[in-house]
């Protein structure tokens, strides 16, 4: 019965943060589709990322769960980790950066001119930290979603159902003018979330506390290094660049899935059996 209770509120969750966000999101895709003329109105839209973490603590109040709710939230405060993942949370500008150089040499152009002044660099990622996507998004997919998934499936296929899912959220944004959504085909966007997701999960899976809980906190600063890193290397402004940079992420998932094991992608596999049980 508990199991069953988990998997509506799953489902009911990626209702409500495709619901929340796509409202938020739409007067801008109208504007863009030349539906309706721009309007101030179009400022929603900068809060259409809260949408996952307003649906995840929803449902955890509407359960009356208040202590849980304060732990997923505190969660995405926990800065302890084990150090050896600094480098790995600087992953983002490693594949960011090779790829930039790959296609560059394949392909000159001069990318950087995409790229903001160094001067905007702390300022640009503050933002995007706290309202660009990382901490609005990530109390959702990863603190309550992800948990869930792995309760039912291997963390392997978790991560490509959420990854899936997790894209398809992001479809209005390539009805708006100026995004980063905007300049890539839906298709090749969506294989970019799926393996970037795969990621993720061997993160936060690997940085549990002996109780099995996830470390927020993590999964925000790789999603925010992520966005970080394609903003001061943007590979992502050619078609060649975009297969580039999923074909480095293909062949590092790999390695992680020879490694760690499709099943947990974790050292830590008796803790995650034992929270999915």
């Amino acid at each position: 019965m508990e199991f069953r209770e988990e998997k509506i509120n799953l489902f009911l969750f990626f209702i409500f943060s495709f619901i929340i966000s796509w409202l938020l999101w739409l007067p801008s895709v109208l504007v863009f589709i030349k539906i309706i003329p721009s309007s101030p109105i179009q400022i929603l839209g900068n809060f259409a990322v809260f949408g996952p973490f307003i649906a995840a603590f929803t449902l955890i109040f509407i359960k009356g769960k208040k202590n849980d709710a304060k732990k997923l939230f505190l969660s995405g405060w926990n800065i302890k980790f084990n150090k050896k993942w600094i480098v790995i949370l600087f992953l983002p500008l490693i594949t960011t950066g090779l790829s930039l150089i790959i296609v560059s040499i394949l392909e000159p152009m001069n990318r950087l001119q995409y790229a903001p002044p160094i001067v905007m660099w702390i300022p640009n990622f503050i933002v995007y930290y706290f309202i660009g996507g990382p901490f609005t998004e990530e109390y959702g997919w990863r603190g309550y979603a992800l948990e869930r998934l792995e309760s039912k499936f291997n963390a392997l296929v978790s991560s490509l159902i959420l990854g899936l899912i997790w894209g398809l959220w992001h479809i209005p944004l390539f009805f708006i003018e100026g995004t980063v959504q905007s300049n890539i085909p839906i298709y090749e966007f969506l294989l970019i979330q799926i393996i970037t997701s795969i990621f993720y999960t061997w993160i936060v899976n690997n940085n549990r506390d002996k109780d099995g809980n996830i470390n927020v906190f993590l999964a925000i600063i790789f999603h925010a290094m992520g966005n970080f890193s394609s903003m001061i290397f943007p590979y992502w402004v050619t078609t060649l660049g975009r297969w580039i940079f999923f074909i480095i992420n293909v062949i590092l998932v790999v390695i992680i899935c020879i490694v760690y094991g499709m099943k947990t992608l974790s050292r830590n596999q008796n803790i995650i059996i034992e929270k999915s049980l």
